[in-house]
């Protein structure tokens, strides 16, 4: 079998149009087999290479203003796709596995059976937990389906979302589930009581403040839940200024200056670090210039170019 192609229904279309799924089999009519679900989009927002709700941060930021939840959407629309895919692909799988014939009828009634027709695509299932939800969120955000403003998630990101996952769950395991109708200020009071009790700083804690809000505005925004507590006032992301630490051009260069002729690896540490003060770029930016990094420039002065990993600037 070959991969479920998924195609417009009119590619040239002023409005929305559907999307439809194109599979082949030499047991089908014409060997293809065409299933149409009712999910919409602009054939603008369409990337035909990857058969998928575009990527392109420019074109989602021109839609943005009329549309500010466009970001969720694409990745809704995403999201029914690949369970479309996954379904064809498990249809398949199962007539192997017990010897049925593959017909372009069993395909579709297997679809049907998969799928709710009353919202074409929507999974017979029960909706999902808060916890489920945030494994999901995870899920999406490493494996690119899920954006960060039109980006991808930088690992630094994930890293941050898998620690709240891993604090949000020990807060569970003492006070119990947590579900979404659950996110109210009696759990923000808790939660923040919870991580003073682990001695984290108030920046810290309001990061994971920070993370909730995200998931659950999130979760509202495909219709998980109606809870809006979390955008109240007083469920706010703490945050205190701090005094910021640095050293000065006479304490850098009494770095620089230090013998470390024999002992090579401070050696080369102390250069790192160096290098990090210079550029003031981030550790993950400045930990991966090497030499094809370094440019000349027109006036024969060197240059360290370089693409930020968080931000995806040059």
């Amino acid at each position: 079998m070959k991969e479920p192609i998924f195609k417009l229904k009119e590619e040239k279309a002023d409005i929305e149009t559907s999307i439809r799924l194109h599979a082949h089999h030499p047991n089908f009519p014409h060997r293809r087999f065409i299933y149409g679900f009712k999910e919409l989009i602009l054939p603008e927002l369409w990337d035909n290479t990857t058969q998928r709700p575009t990527k392109d941060k420019a074109i989602i930021k021109a839609y943005k203003n009329h549309n500010p939840t466009i970001e969720n959407d694409l990745l809704n629309t995403t999201r029914q796709i690949e369970k479309v895919s996954a379904a064809v692909k498990d249809y398949f799988g199962l007539a192997e596995i017990n010897k049925t014939e593959i017909t372009a009828e069993g395909l579709r009634n297997y679809l049907d059976e998969q799928f709710d027709k009353r919202s074409a695509i929507s999974p017979k299932v029960k909706k999902e937990t808060l916890n489920e939800y945030l494994n999901r969120y995870i899920e999406e955000i490493e494996a690119g389906i899920r954006l960060n403003g039109g980006n991808h998630y930088v690992e630094g990101s994930i890293k941050n979302y898998k620690t709240f996952k891993a604090q949000f769950a020990l807060y569970q395991k003492e006070n119990g589930k947590v579900n979404f109708e659950d996110i109210t200020l009696d759990f923000y009071n808790g939660f923040v009581r919870f991580l003073n009790s682990k001695s984290y700083r108030a920046n810290t804690i309001g990061k994971h403040i920070a993370r909730v809000k995200a998931i659950m505005r999130a979760a509202f925004a495909e219709g998980l839940h109606t809870n809006k507590d979390f955008e109240r006032k007083e469920f706010k992301i703490l945050q205190v200024s701090t005094d910021e630490i640095y050293l000065d051009e006479k304490e850098l260069k009494a770095i620089q200056t230090v013998d470390l002729s024999k002992k090579p690896h401070l050696d080369l540490y102390r250069d790192i670090f160096l290098i990090g003060c210079y550029t003031a770029q981030r550790v993950s930016d400045y930990n991966k210039i090497s030499p094809h990094n370094i440019t000349t420039l027109k006036t024969g002065a060197k240059a360290i170019t370089l693409h930020q990993k968080k931000q995806k600037e040059k």
